[in-house]
C-alpha cells in the first residue's frame, strides 16, 4: 500500500506562503485544501469516485509542494498540475466555493451533481436534507459512515440546512443550503460508486471555534 504522509494544518500554517521556494513538503490533498482555504478565505467541496479496481480517493493523494501559492489562482494551478486526475469548477453563485472533482465523474452520463432540480425548499438538518434529496435526485444515498481505506469517517448529520431555490443543480443546492461562516473549508464530500448506481454524500461540519479572548 502506498504510504501517505499527512501534515496537519496547524503545522502547515507555520510554513511560509508567498511563493518562497522550499524543500519539497509532502501533504495530502485534504490538508492542502484546508490550508489554502484558511489562507485565502475560500471553500471547497470534494467530488470523489470509487471503482473496485481503481479505488483512488483524491483527498488522500499526496502532493509534493515546492513553493506555496501567492494567490487563489496559483493555489488551484498547483493542485491541478500536481494531480492530473482532477478538475476544478467554481460555483456560479459564490466564487469563494470550488468543486474539486475526480475526472472519472465527467464520463458518467447524467451525473447526479450536474442534474438541475426544479425547486428545493428545505429547512432542517443535514440528515433530513440528504434523505429528501435522495428521493428527488437518485442515486443519492444518505450514508452515515464513509469508509476510505483508512478507517471509517462519521458524517456530520446536525449541520443546519436552509435553502429555498428554483432551477438549481444538486451540487449548488448542497452548498447554498449551508451558512459558511465558521464552517469547514471542505464543506461536503461525495463519492460516486462507478460499479453501482450509488452516490453518497456527507457534510463535514463546522471548523473548531476558539473561545473568545478575555481582552
Amino acid at each position: 500500500m502506498k504510504k501517505i504522509i499527512l501534515l496537519t494544518v496547524s503545522f502547515i500554517s507555520h510554513l511560509a506562503f508567498g511563493g518562497e521556494t522550499i524543500q519539497p513538503q509532502k501533504m495530502s490533498v485534504e490538508a492542502y485544501l484546508r490550508t489554502v482555504g484558511q489562507q485565502y478565505d475560500i471553500f471547497f467541496a470534494a467530488e470523489t469516485a470509487y471503482a473496485r479496481r481503481q479505488p483512488d480517493y483524491i483527498l488522500s493523494e499526496t502532493l509534493a509542494i515546492t513553493a506555496f501559492p501567492t494567490n487563489v489562482d496559483m493555489a488551484l494551478a498547483t493542485l491541478t498540475n500536481l494531480l492530473t486526475n482532477i478538475t476544478v469548477r467554481v460555483d456560479s453563485h459564490d466564487r469563494r466555493v470550488h468543486y474539486v472533482m475526480d475526472r472519472r465523474l465527467l464520463e458518467i452520463p447524467d451525473y447526479v451533481m450536474d442534474r438541475t432540480l426544479a425547486a428545493v425548499d428545505f429547512s432542517g438538518n443535514a440528515f433530513d436534507f440528504l434523505e429528501q434529496l435522495g428521493q428527488t435526485a437518485p442515486p443519492i444515498v444518505n450514508d452515515n459512515i464513509f469508509s476510505i481505506g483508512a478507517g471509517p469517517i462519521v458524517a456530520n448529520q446536525s449541520t443546519a440546512i436552509s435553502i429555498h431555490e428554483k432551477n438549481i443543480t444538486v451540487r449548488e443546492a448542497l452548498t447554498q443550503g449551508v451558512n459558511l461562516e465558521g464552517y469547514n473549508r471542505i464543506i461536503w464530500t461525495s463519492c460516486a460508486y462507478l460499479d453501482s448506481p450509488r452516490t453518497t454524500i456527507k457534510y463535514n461540519g463546522p471548523r473548531r471555534i476558539l473561545p473568545p479572548s478575555n481582552q
